[in-house]
């Protein structure tokens, strides 16, 4: 016969103890929670103090029925408590950490209400973890580390903490810590969402791509559901890379890993005090670009000053495939789809001051106005709430409607909004609202100086007079003063056994393509010159500034984008292997290009392919 389950009234003191005793091998923690900043070791008795808080939390959130039926049942009157535990553990970096652990426990046991009279009993542990970690200095003295605090998942007050103060921003850039010492450096590479045949769904879809993601842990409680589309780099030493598919509204992927046993949590905290140690000591960080410009904002105070039609949100939802544009019925309605595309083809400009919010506008909208300039002009409103921006027209009608392959219409501007195919610009450049959301600028100063790192110099480009110069015909290389020469000649601005192929065509997708085949890299250049003039030169050069050879280049890379409305070319129907041929089949040599390849039309009789047909 099975015996009675041992509940509280029933044991002896010396088992209680033993059972509470031998409670944390039990458990297992979560790895949500939060990080701070210590200047030093804690007190026992102020970390008592903020567990003992906890734990009074933790039983607010017991079962109150199971408690009043009396079947939940706590194994210790206090709870167990543990507190400043001394451990070390090797980062997967190669540093020793020092770490203390404070534990608070409240283990309870419950017997099942699946049937009356049942043996069987759960046994909980609400419980509430504090770790220290440091990083000894050569003297052995510990200071200036970092504490994690979770309370079952949850957040831990720790406001009695004098000496706990919040990470800044700059900590957080870094997402993922390796799991073990030989992985690569794990970072989240992109983050974006965007809508998924919207015309019948409205589903988005989150595509994140990331370093080894699967070898690597949330090092910042960052657990994360994203439903759509998840596609993973992998390091070289793991082969060539994979990509994991997940359907939308079929399954989830989880950023971050499960509850882990304490030996794990240890680890995975000695990881994450290495990892934020480094960055805390980093003059600068390689993407703090990137974070200082992307930072989420509210934009209930902040006045906008353009809008501007999104037009590659309307593409990507299938623009021209999935539905068409139609021309409204009124006699003033614009009548072409080029009429309608260039009214928005330039942003729009909006008057500062706010207008009388509409009857329907929910509370806490401001509306601006602005002139869409069709014929006649039509009015634009924008209403701003703290998160989303709309744009609505008194005559919106006039501008026509989308009807998809059903016949089913929507008015142009409700798509637009329904889309959020809009990109809203704020005073001073401080904030942009697109599809994504509201971001808004940080330290600009931060950014231009490290805008400013980004740009190297070389002695290869030393004495150039002009981006691709004369091109006779029938030439078999740029001259040697052109920027195009110095690209094809250098081995520091595009890497000897790399195939650099030039494609300085009327579409100029690139001036030059550079493929690294062991570097696995591809990389588009651009040639560009300065306005002014060299010493020795007879007349000006041509005049690009420094941010027109970076719009190109921003522009460009909207031609690499693939959608599953692209078109996959198969070897039959690709021409490129014809055209490779055609260009080698002429037998002259490609002059100082030799050995590097250049796409290109046939080549006539005693010349190579022209370099700047592409």
């Amino acid at each position: 016969m099975v015996a009675q389950p041992p509940y509280v009234q029933t044991l002896p003191a010396e088992a209680i103890q033993q059972w509470t005793n031998s409670v944390v091998p039990r458990l297992k923690f979560s790895r949500s929670g939060t990080f701070h900043r210590l200047q030093q070791r804690l007190g026992a008795a102020e970390v008592e103090q903020v567990l003992r808080a906890a734990g009074r939390d933790l039983e607010r959130m017991q079962p109150q029925l199971a408690d009043a039926l009396g079947i939940h049942k706590r194994l210790a009157a206090d709870g167990f408590l543990e507190v400043g535990r001394l451990a070390t553990a090797l980062a997967s970096s190669g540093q020793t950490v020092t770490v203390f652990i404070s534990i608070y426990v409240q283990p309870a046991v419950t017997r099942s209400t699946v049937a009356a009279g049942s043996l069987l009993q759960d046994v909980s542990y609400p419980h509430a973890v504090v770790l220290e970690g440091f990083i000894p200095d050569q003297t052995g003295t510990l200071k200036d580390g970092y504490l994690f605090a979770s309370k079952d998942g949850m957040s831990l007050e720790l406001t009695p903490l004098a000496d706990v103060s919040a990470l800044e921003d700059a900590h957080f850039l870094n997402p993922f810590v390796p799991t073990a010492s030989t992985a690569d450096t794990t970072r989240i590479e992109e983050l974006s969402m965007r809508l998924i045949s919207g015309a019948t769904t409205g589903m988005r879809r989150k595509t994140v791509e990331a370093h080894d993601v699967s070898a690597a842990i949330s090092s910042l409680g960052l657990h994360q559901t994203v439903p759509g589309t998840m596609r993973t780099r992998q390091p070289l030493t793991r082969g060539l890379g994979s990509a994991v598919y997940v359907m939308p509204q079929k399954h989830t992927v989880r950023v971050g890993s499960s509850r882990v046993p304490e030996a794990k949590l240890i680890q995975w905290f000695a990881n994450c005090v290495a990892a934020l140690q480094v960055e805390a000591k980093a003059t600068k960080l390689s993407n703090q670009l990137l974070a200082q410009m992307a930072k989420r904002t509210d934009m209930a105070k902040l006045t906008p000053v353009s809008f501007q039609l999104d037009y590659a949100v309307l593409r990507e939802e299938g623009y021209g495939e999935e539905f068409t544009w139609k021309a409204g019925t009124d006699a003033d309605a614009v009548q072409t789809e080029e009429q309608l595309l260039d009214a928005f083809d330039v942003p729009i400009d909006l008057l500062p001051s706010t207008v009388s919010p509409t009857a329907l506008g929910p509370t806490g909208t401001r509306t601006f106005e602005g002139k869409i300039p069709t014929s006649p002009a039509l009015t634009l409103r924008l209403e701003v709430s703290s998160d989303s921006c709309q744009v609505r027209s008194p005559t919106g009608a006039r501008l026509g409607e989308f009807v998809d392959k059903t016949g089913a219409s929507e008015p142009f501007l409700d798509f637009v909004n329904r889309l959020h195919a809009m990109r809203v610009s704020f005073t001073g450049a401080t904030a942009l609202y697109s599809a994504d959301g509201a971001y808004a600028s940080g330290d600009v100063q931060v950014a231009v100086d490290q805008l400013i790192s980004f740009l190297t110099s070389t002695k290869d480009l030393d004495g150039v007079t002009s981006e691709k110069g004369d091109e006779p015909a029938g030439f078999a290389a740029y001259p040697q003063e052109s920027s195009f020469r110095r690209i094809e000649d250098s081995g520091d601005i595009a890497k000897a056994a790399s195939a650099l192929i030039c494609g300085d065509d009327r579409k100029e997708i690139f001036d030059y393509l550079e493929i690294s085949v062991a570097e696995r890299r591809t990389r588009w250049l651009h040639a560009k010159m300065t306005s002014g003039k060299a010493p020795d030169s007879p007349g000006s050069l041509s005049a690009s500034a420094l941010q027109e050879a970076v719009g190109q280049a921003q522009k460009n890379l909207a031609f690499i984008r693939m959608s599953s409305s692209d078109k996959r070319f198969t070897r039959r129907d690709s021409s490129l292997g014809w055209q490779l041929h055609a260009a080698e089949a002429v037998g002259h040599p490609a002059g100082p290009t030799s050995g590097r390849g250049c796409w290109g039309q046939p080549a006539g009789p005693g010349q190579i392919a022209r370099r700047a047909d592409g």
